[in-house]
């Protein structure tokens, strides 16, 4: 196999472990497949503090794009 190939796999392979290496952000994934909320609707429904919630939902978009963002509310998207 390509050694360039190898490379970016492993690379591609440290970043969607490293974004969901937490369990809290696997379960703001699946409060967010339920349905768009805002964060203090995310913090209410999981029981943790907004700050919290909302760092974990900035290294959600900066490593995997899928918590999809405005200054209301947060949901999934599919890729495409």
């Amino acid at each position: 196999m390509d050694k360039k190939l190898v490379q970016e796999i492993n690379h591609l392979h440290a970043e969607i472990c490293g974004g969901l290496s937490d369990p809290k952000r696997i379960t703001i994934l699946y409060a967010l497949a339920e349905g768009p909320n805002n964060v203090m609707e995310i913090a209410d429904i999981l029981g943790l503090p907004q700050p919290t919630v909302s760092r974990h939902l900035k290294i959600l978009r900066a490593r995997h794009g899928r918590a999809r963002t405005s200054w209301r509310e947060h949901h999934l998207r599919a890729r495409r």
